[in-house]
């Protein structure tokens, strides 16, 4: 008798164990249930990835942000070969920025997306963010993305977008890379044609009122074997004399010291202010050898052809030193006055 009642216990208590046991497993089921209909929010954290925003680049043609307090605007030429600034369109800019710029907001994805109300907004930043991005494509039309607080635990933006405005989403910190740059830091420069110093053959000033003309002959022009007349100089209609020595010294490296590596100005305003709306003109007579191939039987002859580059030359600085462009562009450049200031005597200094 004491034997069986051990037996009914222990059955009691396994029976109540496997009770308990059922009961466990349903709620955790039913905890797994809950979780996946209410969370649509953040969802598998480790696991899911989000579009915090679209693009489509191949019909993008405006682009506008802000730097600091400045805001810059960008669209697309008619040709769309390239973009131009709302302020300035004849100021040349690159197409590469624009190009990261639109690869940078092409895609962006996150693993985190977080429901916010309006009022809510203040917490990440983004009720005054620090970067907004407006752009306009064909396909998404405009949308604008916006950066607030940097989150020093991830190192990631908290970001938002016009096309999902419930929503904030924290992203990869080099999408904000491409929105730093203001228009004169994207500016393709203009360049020099690469010209050899032995190639240079005659060199003209042209100003207003006269033209002067530096010849250089190889072995020199007169019959005196015991001088070193190279260069001979010429006002419009005088006979060549030998030039001054120490102006030719200076002529073989005039060109050389030309360069655009110091921009002074990107408008046709600026230009006119520093001398170049009525400039004096620097041209280059050159020899260049080509390959030119008969059309009829295919063969290759290399020729040298005589070729004239023309650099416009404006004021002066308080240096000496020239500022200088070329004809079909609106950018300045300061140029060093060393070798130009010896032969180019109309040079005059802006009106302090």
């Amino acid at each position: 008798m004491k034997r069986l009642s051990k037996l009914i216990i222990l059955a009691a208590i396994l029976l109540a164990l496997l009770v308990v046991y059922l009961i466990i497993t349903m709620m955790s089921n039913r905890s797994d249930d809950d979780s996946d209909e209410n969370d649509t929010t953040t969802g598998n954290q480790i696991n899911t990835s989000y579009t915090a925003a679209q693009i489509d680049i191949s019909t993008l043609y405006a682009i506008k942000y802000n730097v600091l307090d400045a805001e810059y605007s960008f669209s697309l030429s008619d040709d769309k070969t390239a973009w131009l600034w709302a302020d300035d369109p004849a100021l040349p800019l690159s197409n590469s920025y624009f190009a990261s710029m639109a690869s940078a907001i092409q895609s962006v994805s996150s693993d985190v997306k977080l429901k916010v109300d309006l009022s809510e907004l203040g917490t990440y930043g983004l009720d005054d963010p620090w970067l907004t991005v407006t752009v306009s494509d064909e396909t998404y039309g405009t949308q604008i993305f916006t950066l607030g607080d940097l989150n020093s635990f991830n190192g990631k933006y908290y970001f938002r977008s016009t096309a999902d405005a419930a929503y904030v989403y924290m992203v990869d910190a080099a999408l904000a890379q491409g929105f730093v740059y203001s228009p004169y830091q994207m500016v393709v420069h203009d360049t020099l044609p690469t010209i050899a110093a032995e190639d240079i053959k005659k060199i003209t000033v042209s100003a207003t009122d006269n033209r002067t003309t530096y010849t250089y002959y190889e072995g020199g022009k007169d019959s005196d074997p015991a001088t070193d007349d190279f260069w001979y100089v010429a006002m419009i209609e005088d006979d060549e004399r030998p030039a001054d020595p120490s102006l030719s010294a200076l002529l073989p490296t005039l060109y050389d010291s030309i360069s655009f590596d110091t921009p002074a100005g990107y408008t046709a305003e600026r230009r006119s202010a520093l001398g170049l709306d009525t400039p004096t003109e620097l041209t280059f007579t050159y020899s260049e050898q080509r390959t030119v191939t008969d059309a009829n039987t295919g063969a290759s002859t290399t020729v040298t052809l005589d070729q004239d580059f023309t650099l416009l030359l404006g004021y002066a600085d308080a240096d000496g030193n020239v500022y200088v462009g070329l004809e079909d562009s609106t950018l300045t450049y300061l140029a060093d006055g060393t070798a130009l200031t010896h032969i180019f005597n109309a040079v005059v200094r802006p009106v302090s």
